[in-house]
């Protein structure tokens, strides 16, 4: 809640890892980005894990 709270004025891009997986092993990312029991939402609405993309450099 408290980042959907932010003042951000433009669009952003947002890198989500959880803090069982070292971002820069893309193996290890592959497995377990859609096996985490956290679940995710941005605007009251759940977020599909297996459609998260790793950004790893913003523009």
């Amino acid at each position: 809640e408290a980042f959907i709270n932010l003042p951000i004025t433009d669009k952003i891009r947002i890198n989500i890892v959880t803090s069982s997986i070292d971002p820069r092993d893309q193996q290890q990312w592959e497995y377990f980005k859609g096996k985490s029991h956290h679940l995710i939402t941005f605007n009251q609405k759940p977020i599909d894990r297996n459609k998260i993309v790793e950004i790893t450099q913003v523009a």
